[in-house]
């Protein structure tokens, strides 16, 4: 399934669920978060990765919080 336009992520719980392969585009990365936070809390086990590194989404995830702290 090709999803140009993941938004929510609906269209991968679908066929995650079925059993087909999705490839799903979003430029929003508001988006982006939502979608894998409803997968990974539908499928626990998934491990979802950022393709262009390998680096797994709760990594990216401390990762920006650790960016997020001002130092001084």
């Amino acid at each position: 399934v090709f999803e140009p336009f993941c938004g929510s992520g609906t269209t991968m719980l679908a066929a995650e669920r079925t059993k087909r392969q999705c490839r799903a585009v979003e430029i929003a990365s508001e988006y982006v978060d939502v979608a894998v936070k409803r997968f990974q809390q539908n499928f626990p086990d998934a491990v979802v990765t950022l393709a262009a590194t390998g680096q797994t989404f709760d990594a990216l995830r401390l990762e920006r919080q650790v960016q997020a702290v001002p130092h001084d």
